[in-house]
């Protein structure tokens, strides 16, 4: 195998693997958002105790 050889097989599994990173961030992504949106929900339906500025059950801001 050449150097040009091993170079451009070496380049073709770094973009496939920088591809598979950035499909797995988009999911990742996707996913905190839904988990962001679910817990705003839940912290709609708590009854807050704050301490210290911050709910001790669902962590929402007593200012939010």
């Amino acid at each position: 195998m050449t150097n040009e050889a091993i170079k451009k097989r070496i380049d073709e599994l770094l973009f496939e693997n920088n591809q598979i990173i950035l499909d797995g961030l988009n999911v990742l992504d996707g996913r905190v958002e839904e988990n962001l949106e679910a817990i705003e929900i839940l912290q709609g339906y708590c009854h807050h105790e704050f301490e210290d500025g911050i709910c001790i059950y669902c962590y929402k801001e007593e200012n939010e």
